[in-house]
């Protein structure tokens, strides 16, 4: 995809995940690249991209509908995530850990226990745990070596909440 394209896909893909664009909401290409300043090619691009990663659905043959997500779209999803990042613990635990992934993994386990410690969690320590959360994930998926896991993580995380 060309970077006019990735740059309108990123741009609306943020606008969905926030809400901006919410769901039901539609979607044409000749308003959206007057939006973004760019010609339609990026922008059908974009769409179908989109479209391929469950977050648009064709409105009518014309355009495009932001998905609606449901209680139970997003229980599949996590549900998925559960599944994939198991079989990734799986593969880690299989071919064995680095020193360095080994470390990093300590270091969340400590980060996190001194968090939930005091009993409570500010505003801060959330965002913190997110972090450290995100990174225990990463080194687990990493450790795996099997890209197939991260391409399908990476396809379950654009629906809101799954990740």
């Amino acid at each position: 995809m060309s970077k006019p394209g990735q740059l309108v896909l990123v741009a609306l893909r943020k606008m969905i995940a926030s809400g901006e664009l919410a769901a039901g909401a539609r979607l044409m290409e000749i308003p959206t690249a007057e939006l973004f300043g760019v010609s339609r090619m990026p922008v059908r691009m974009a769409f179908r991209s989109l479209e391929q990663e469950g977050l648009l659905v064709r409105f009518g043959g014309r355009g495009f509908q932001v998905r609606s997500v449901s209680a139970d779209d997003i229980a599949g999803a996590v549900e998925v995530r559960g599944v994939l990042e198991g079989l990734a613990a799986r593969q880690t635990a299989e071919r064995g850990l680095s020193q360095a992934a080994r470390d990093t993994l300590q270091r969340c386990l400590h980060d996190g226990d001194q968090l939930f410690e005091k009993g409570f969690v500010t505003e801060e320590d959330l965002e913190a745990y997110h972090d450290l959360n995100m990174r225990f994930h990463q080194v687990i998926v990493e450790g795996s070596h099997n890209p197939a896991i991260a391409d399908a993580l990476a396809r379950n995380d654009h629906l809101p909440f799954a990740s």
